[in-house]
C-alpha cells in the first residue's frame, strides 16, 4: 500500500509546531539552569560535602568530583599544538538470530588514525570479528553459560572498541606528537552495573586495562 502523503503532511505540520514550542521551553529551562548555577557560586564547600556523602552512599556515583575551584572560574585555553594525532574507534554489531540456520554474531570495529600538521595522514579501516563457535557464543559464569546477545553483546563490542584503540596506538603512534584518543559513547561502563558479578568484573578489567595503557602513554581519552 502506498503512503498517503496528504494525510502525512498534516501530521508533519503538527510535529513542527510541537518541536517549535519545545525549543522555547528548552531555552527557558537553560536560562533558569544558568541562573541557578551562578547563584551557587561561593557555596562550593557545601556542595563538596553533599557530593562526598552521595559517593559514600553509592559508589557508582563517581562522576561528581570534589571542587578545586569556584563555579565561575574561567581558564584560558592553551595554545594549539602545531601538529597532533587523533586515534578513534567505533563499533557496530549484528546480534544473534535465534531463528536463523546458524547461530553467530558479528562485531565490526571502525579504526581511525588522523595526523594534523605539516605531514597530514588519514588512515581509515575496519576490523570485522565473526563469532560462531560454541565457546565464542557463551560466557561461562560458574556452572552456567550466559548467551552473548543483547546487552552482553553491546558490552563486548565496547570492550573490543577499547582493545582495538590500544592496538591502533601501538601500531601507529611512534613519536612524541600530541595525541588524543576518542571512543564512542560514555567512558563510564554503566551497562555493566546490572551484569553478574563475575562477568562484570571480567569485562570491566579488560576495559580498565585499556585505559591504564593509554594513561601510561600519556594519551588523554574522551
Amino acid at each position: 500500500m502506498s503512503l498517503d502523503l496528504t494525510a502525512l503532511s498534516k501530521q508533519v505540520r503538527q510535529m513542527s509546531a510541537t518541536l517549535a514550542s519545545r525549543t522555547q521551553t528548552t531555552n527557558e529551562r537553560l536560562t533558569y539552569l544558568r541562573q541557578t548555577y551562578l547563584r551557587q557560586n561561593g557555596q562550593e564547600a557545601f556542595w563538596e560535602h553533599e557530593i562526598n556523602q552521595q559517593r559514600e552512599a553509592n559508589p557508582w556515583r563517581l562522576l561528581a568530583r570534589p571542587f578545586t575551584e569556584t563555579l565561575t572560574t574561567i581558564c584560558e585555553a592553551p595554545p594549539a599544538p602545531a601538529a597532533y594525532q587523533i586515534i578513534a574507534t567505533d563499533g557496530s554489531q549484528i546480534d544473534v538470530d535465534r531463528h536463523g540456520m546458524a547461530s553467530f554474531f558479528l562485531i565490526n570495529i571502525g579504526r581511525v588514525y588522523l595526523r594534523y600538521g605539516e605531514s597530514p595522514i588519514a588512515r581509515l579501516s575496519s576490523q570485522p570479528m565473526l563469532s560462531y563457535r560454541e565457546e565464542e557464543l557463551y560466557i561461562q559464569d560458574g556452572p552456567r553459560k550466559v548467551a552473548i546477545e543483547g546487552n552482553y553483546l553491546s558490552a563486548l563490542r565496547d570492550i573490543h572498541e577499547m582493545t582495538v584503540l590500544t592496538e591502533v596506538c601501538q601500531e601507529l603512534c611512534n613519536d612524541s606528537t600530541h595525541m588524543l584518543a576518542l571512543l564512542d559513547g560514555t567512558l563510564m561502563r554503566w551497562a555493566l552495573a546490572g551484569f553478574e558479578r563475575s562477568i562484570k568484573n571480567d569485562f570491566l578489567q579488560k576495559y580498565l586495562d585499556g585505559l591504564e595503557y593509554l594513561r601510561e602513554q600519556g594519551i588523554p581519552v574522551a
